[in-house]
């Protein structure tokens, strides 16, 4: 609920209409959202949104959040707080509204690129994880793959 709350914080900041959202359902809240923050793909549904968040050890939290409001989330240890903001921040900007299954790469200190999907229903599945030897060799991969939208 931080999430949505934060999310609708930043939205309702910026956007020019406003819309009594106070005794709004979860799903109206995100039909709503989606609605301001779409820019085609959806086919009218709302998409199921996730966002990525660092901890100061390291981890990055995905957590999705559906239409429905359920919410489900992974966690993955990637060495460091500034590797993991890094890759979160183009996760932020490219890989936060999901209509259908949709993959994204994370890079680890050791060179290992994992590739992972969420699917409409925010549901998370690693699918593979490969070593590059090195953060270095890593990370243009992650980025090529988490730079598609």
């Amino acid at each position: 609920m931080k999430f949505l709350f934060s999310v609708l914080l930043v939205v309702g900041s910026v956007g020019a209409s406003a819309v009594e959202l106070s005794a709004a359902s979860n799903r109206q809240i995100l039909q709503e959202l989606a609605r301001r923050l779409d820019t085609g793909g959806g086919g009218g549904e709302a998409p199921t949104l996730v966002t990525y968040l660092c901890d100061n050890s390291g981890y990055l939290k995905a957590e999705s959040l559906t239409p429905a409001g359920t919410t489900k989330s992974e966690s993955k240890y990637l060495s460091s707080t500034q590797m993991c903001e890094e890759q979160a921040t183009l996760l932020r900007r490219n890989k936060s509204k999901v209509y259908t299954q949709m993959m994204y790469a994370l890079c680890d200190n050791s060179g290992y690129l994992y590739k992972n999907t969420v699917n409409e229903k925010g549901e998370f599945k690693n699918i593979s994880s490969t070593y590059l030897s090195s953060y270095q060799a890593c990370l243009p991969q992650a980025t090529a793959i988490n730079s598609q939208p």
